[in-house]
């Protein structure tokens, strides 16, 4: 690992996986999917926020997108409701209408299956990550820690948000790296399009993404 640290970063991305290492990371991908599947069999979620979360995606299912305004409005003037998830998160609701759509049915079972995919792409987006910043090794490890640590197994079979949480604080970090990496005249508008898309949408997905951005992009500050 302290080799592959020592390495410049470009010649690091540039350079192909040993046929070992290939090997090691399709074990590992094939683990975590395959944990992932088997445990995501959940039969009782909570009368809390996965029914919130339930609720509102099928009111969404049932009359699109335009009763969304309808939506905030009732949540606004119910306090009872306000310690439970807001409306603010909009973006969550677009993966979860999206799996409700797909699975022709809508209930925390659908919802549970957008954490399951979540959670895989944690592994591959941790391994990504890794090894853009540290090295191949260090990836593997990380990568295998991610596709079976209790928490993350946990997390991917709720109908809650946290395993697309993680997925997408990965994924705006890793563009962020690349953004903070090369030149600004390199940079395509398509590149940094996909970057403001992402970090609007994770926005969307949770609040407090605001704290996150502001902290990972003091290095493009100072």
């Amino acid at each position: 690992v302290a080799h592959e640290i020592s390495v410049p970063a470009g010649k690091l991305l540039r350079r192909d996986l040993s046929g070992r290492e290939t090997c090691a990371l399709i074990l590992i991908l094939l683990a975590g999917i395959g944990l992932r599947l088997y445990w995501n069999n959940v039969r009782e979620y909570s009368p809390a926020d996965e029914a919130v979360y339930t609720g509102v995606t099928r009111a969404l299912v049932k009359s699109g997108w335009s009763s969304y305004p309808r939506v905030a409005s009732e949540y606004l003037q119910d306090q009872r409701r306000w310690v439970y998830p807001g409306p603010l998160r909009w973006g969550n609701y677009l993966f979860t209408t999206l799996s409700c759509r797909v699975m022709g049915t809508c209930g925390p079972r659908s919802l549970a299956w957008v954490s399951t995919m979540a959670g895989i792409a944690v592994v591959v987006l941790i391994f990504v990550l890794a090894r853009t910043l540290v090295g191949v090794q260090a990836a593997l490890l990380a990568a295998a820690f991610a596709a079976t640590s209790p928490l993350q197994l946990a997390l991917g079979r709720r109908a809650l948000q946290d395993e697309l949480v993680v997925a997408m604080f990965l994924f705006d970090a890793l563009r962020l790296y690349r953004l903070r990496e090369n030149p600004p005249e390199k940079q395509s508008r398509a590149v940094y399009g996909c970057a403001v898309a992402a970090m609007t949408l994770s926005l969307g997905v949770k609040e407090w993404f605001a704290i996150v951005l502001a902290i990972v992009s003091v290095p493009f500050i100072v």
